[in-house]
């Protein structure tokens, strides 16, 4: 006869000096670890099962210190692979893992296996009209990682990029924690609807790769007369000139919903307090919400690259943006827009394969499960280091994002180039670029010197779009001007 070895922990609040367990040979052997003092009165069993028994002669008694390598044992096993085994009886919640099967798994460290979850819901027929109360209730305990759970529960397989659904908000937010805490890895992290499966080492990996790219995207900051922040948001650097060093940023038309020229907003590069006020918005589509503007005299940094390459689902991605935080005072109120001087990186993975819209064809949308948030609208979505699409929705079941083959039609429709233009991105934005110039150059600032019997009278700052109008007011202003008596001089 065999004997089918388990370890089993009870739950209980474990202290090291009062540990003690026994070992009983039979068809199912047990390791049976229980705390001497049990302080959760609700979780008291009979001492029938779990107590050292004098007449039976197996009976040996382990100090914790005894045991300490079959617990490394149990929870290295618990680090390298997913998978748990939960019982529920009643109110208390047993996990089990065979010995055999604990030196199997130890032995192929390849094998790749599937969460097995406690939900709590009865598995019954009228299971969604259980009260609040029986929903899973999720507690950390010491020990072998064992949660406490209320009411009835369910046993169920969850594979790794699988759907789940709860019956409420706050049954779905139990069970998002619950995930968080049983995946191992704080930044492993569950949205409504899906569940992530990246590894400690994927995720490490993902945001290691992130961090040479942080300089090139910047915070949005708009700031009222007050000099208060009332919005922030995202952008990234696409083109930098090396001569005049402007720069060429892409971000959402969101964050410029009520400015038209972007003359009350600034930039503030990655871990720096330097302000660079928007030079001029180049161009906007408000139904793709993309928009690119300019500013000079930016600082020496690294433009990303774009690529238009083909993703599918369950690809490594990862976000880079600058999130806004929302604290709660003490008094009930709540201060928003919490500026944070370094972009978070945010890695997820591809959930669906990138669509067009009905009305427009040429805008393709990426579902992604990167946990973008209130301040990221406009951060770049990164695969390979490259970006891929712009981060544009927040607090919805999918993180959304506009590809960048959405971003080439845009600027192929603003220069005329056509739909059906093959024009690379790099040649693209160097025209932009080009397009840039003319418009600054055009657009520069000129000094109406007016003269009157060649004595100084006023001096005008205008552009040079307005030329002709200003010309008009300036001879409303003083009615003695003759036209032909003003002179312009570059400013």
């Amino acid at each position: 006869m065999t004997s089918d070895w388990r370890i089993t922990s009870r739950l209980g609040t474990f202290r090291d000096s009062a540990i003690f367990c026994r070992l009983r040979h039979h068809r199912r052997s047990q390791f049976a670890a229980r705390p001497r003092y049990n302080r959760c009165s609700n979780l008291r069993s009979s001492r029938s099962s779990f107590s050292c028994s004098e007449t039976n002669n197996n009976a040996q008694i382990f100090t914790i210190e005894e045991l300490r390598p079959d617990i490394e044992k149990v929870q290295a096993v618990k680090k390298a692979f997913v998978r748990r085994f939960w019982k529920v009886s009643g109110r208390e919640a047993v996990k089990t893992i065979s010995a055999a099967r604990l030196s199997q798994l130890a032995s192929k460290e390849e094998m790749k296996v599937t969460d097995n979850l406690v939900l709590g819901q009865a598995e019954r027929k009228m299971k969604l009209h259980r009260p609040r109360k029986e929903f899973a209730w999720w507690r950390s305990r010491v020990s072998f990682g064992i949660r406490k759970r209320r009411g009835e529960g369910l046993k169920l397989s969850l594979p790794h990029g699988s759907c789940f659904h709860g019956t409420s908000s706050c049954h779905r937010l139990f069970i998002s924690w619950a995930l968080l805490s049983y995946n191992l890895f704080p930044h492993t992290v569950t949205h409504v609807g899906f569940c992530t499966d990246l590894t400690p080492e994927e995720h490490k990996k993902l945001v290691e790769s992130a961090k040479p790219l942080c300089g090139s995207v910047v915070r949005i900051i708009e700031v009222d007369k007050n000099e208060e922040v009332i919005g922030t948001g995202t952008a990234f650097l696409v083109y930098r000139d090396d001569g005049s060093k402007r720069g060429l940023f892409l971000t959402c038309e969101h964050n410029f919903l009520n400015d038209s020229d972007g003359k009350g907003k600034v930039i503030r590069f990655s871990n720096g307090d330097k302000n660079y006020p928007i030079e001029e918005i180049l161009y906007r589509h408000k139904k793709r919400d993309l928009l690119l503007f300019s500013v000079k005299d930016i600082p020496e940094c690294q433009r990303l690259q774009l690529s238009s390459d083909k993703v599918e689902i369950g690809d490594k991605v990862v976000i880079v943006g600058y999130s806004s935080p929302t604290l709660h005072l003490n008094n009930g109120e709540l201060m928003h827009l919490v500026l944070v001087k370094a972009p978070s990186i945010l890695p997820g993975r591809i959930a669906a394969d990138p669509f067009g819209k009905k009305e427009d064809q040429h805008h393709e949308v990426i579902h992604n499960t990167c946990a973008g948030s209130k301040g990221c609208s406009g951060a770049p979505l990164f695969k390979n280091g490259e970006v891929i699409g712009i981060h544009l929705a927040a607090d919805k079941t999918w993180r959304e994002a506009v590809s960048v083959n959405t971003v080439l039609h845009m600027l192929r429709e603003w220069l005329n180039k056509g739909k059906n233009n093959d024009d690379a991105f790099v040649e693209l934005i160097m025209e932009c670029a080009k397009k840039c110039d003319e418009r600054v150059t055009s657009s520069s600032s000129y000094t109406f010197i007016i003269l009157l019997s060649n004595i100084l009278i006023d001096e005008v700052q205008i552009c040079n779009k307005i030329k002709k109008k200003a010309r008009g007011l300036i001879q409303k202003k003083n009615s003695l001007i003759i036209p032909g008596m003003i002179k312009v001089a570059r400013g």
